[in-house]
């Protein structure tokens, strides 16, 4: 397609995913870990479309989506379209999102399909990206069911669900010691972060009973409320457990590879 993407989410798994999945798609991809890195790259190129993650520390999505249009405002340009990427959509989120100027929303995982699909909403694509929409692959019924999920978030492409794996052992452990530290002292902000992004991951990969959860965590840190060490206990044994699974069947013990390696 040629058309430049700017994706913007604080989860490296979750970047490197959808840089795969808009790469096999001819897209050309930029990537930014936070508000503040996606205004500055926003502010210096043209993109066609840009992915916002709506929770990230330091800047949160609809607040670089506001600064993002005041500059071009300034300038006299017109702003790309932003689409929010979320773990879940509720009628605030979808205010929110409305009043800092988003145009759409794609709930985490993002489903390839339906991530091309919302994309050719608002961008010209060519015939060449219709089709990759309607790509479909059998896939082998003798994996475990996550890993045809995965798999098929991958765009069922090998060297994708590898970096995604590498991405998935090498994020969620340093989720799981922010998750703790913030617990233990008390931080009710930055446990709900951590949680929020360990959620965003496992949802890849895990089951609905062990992503339940973690969500739950992010909803009593939220609300305010303290969070017993026994219960980070539990996710942590859950995250081990991904973890071990991620590694044995997409790479073994040299999962930490670099993604310029794999490349």
């Amino acid at each position: 397609a040629g058309q430049r993407i700017l994706v913007v989410d604080d989860s490296e798994v979750n970047r490197v995913l959808l840089h795969d999945q808009l790469i096999a798609a001819g897209f050309q991809v930029d990537l930014a870990c936070d508000g503040y890195e996606a205004c500055d790259k926003a502010s210096r190129s043209h993109y066609d479309c840009i992915l916002m993650d709506l929770q990230m520390p330091m800047m949160d999505g609809t607040d670089a989506t506001r600064a993002i249009q005041a500059h071009n405002d300034e300038l006299g340009k017109s702003s790309p379209p932003v689409i929010a990427l979320t773990a879940h959509v509720t009628d605030e989120h979808r205010q929110q999102c409305f009043d800092a100027g988003m145009v759409g929303f794609l709930t985490k995982p993002i489903d390839r399909s339906k991530l091309l699909h919302t994309i050719a909403e608002f961008v010209d694509v060519d015939g060449a990206l219709t089709a990759a929409t309607n790509h479909a692959v059998q896939h082998d019924s003798g994996q475990p069911a996550w890993y045809r999920r995965l798999s098929e978030l991958a765009g069922d492409d090998p060297e994708s669900i590898r970096a995604v794996c590498e991405a998935f052992v090498e994020e969620v452990p340093q989720l799981m010691v922010r998750l703790r530290e913030a617990v233990t002292m008390a931080d009710s902000r930055s446990a709900s972060r951590a949680a929020h992004t360990l959620k965003s991951c496992l949802k890849h990969v895990a089951e609905e009973d062990d992503i339940a959860l973690v969500s739950h965590l992010e909803r009593l840190a939220t609300d305010g409320q303290s969070i017993a060490l026994s219960e980070v206990e539990r996710a942590d044994q859950i995250a081990a457990r991904w973890i071990d699974r991620v590694k044995q069947l997409c790479g073994g013990d040299d999962a930490s590879v670099t993604r310029d390696d794999a490349e």
